[in-house]
């Protein structure tokens, strides 16, 4: 039990790296600098690694760490690596999804409620997105190939779009997925 309470209120360095010039992406945490982290992890791997997102938690980095993987487990390849697109507001968002993750109670019972997390900047961003470009919440559905019930639980803050999602939303808009975030 102590060693899981030291591991819960561990801080440090989240970050996702980049194989240059390939999608291969591998997230994870670290104690030391980032730059330590990255000549060890680059030795004997043929491609330069590139940062593409870092982020500083004070507590809970391996717990955070973990539940990123989990929401990226489709896209999984090996180990910490993944196949997909990222970009820094993409990796804040998966940051942003842990964690809410994390405030859910550990109770015995399946039937308790979680807590909700704010989801209300995404909401409203998404929300007006979809009036500017003049569509009804089934027409942004149909193009971002959704079901309508999800683009209603979106727009009412409580529900928040997985990474593959996101980006489906951001095209059928024809914003940049940091615009929803509001990330600029």
């Amino acid at each position: 039990m102590e060693v899981n309470e030291a591991m819960e209120t561990t801080g440090g360095i989240l970050y996702a790296l980049r194989m240059q010039g390939t999608r291969f992406v591998k997230v994870g945490f670290t104690r030391r600098r980032l730059l330590n982290r990255i000549q060890a992890l680059q030795s004997g791997l043929p491609f330069h690694l590139e940062v593409i997102a870092q982020v500083e938690v004070d507590r809970d980095a391996p717990a955070i760490e973990k539940r990123i993987h989990g929401l990226l487990a489709p896209d999984k390849v090996r180990g910490e690596w993944f196949e997909c697109d990222m970009d820094s507001a993409s990796f804040d968002l998966l940051v942003a999804q842990a964690r809410a993750l994390l405030l859910r109670p550990s109770l015995p019972s399946q039937d308790s409620l979680p807590r909700k997390p704010d989801f209300s900047l995404f909401a409203s961003r998404l929300y007006l997105a979809r009036r500017r470009a003049g569509l009804r919440q089934a027409e942004l559905a149909h193009l971002a190939k959704l079901y309508p019930t999800h683009i209603r639980k979106m727009e009412a803050g409580r529900l928040l779009p997985t990474m593959p999602r996101l980006r489906r939303l951001a095209a059928a808009l024809g914003v940049p997925a940091c615009d929803l975030l509001g990330m600029l």
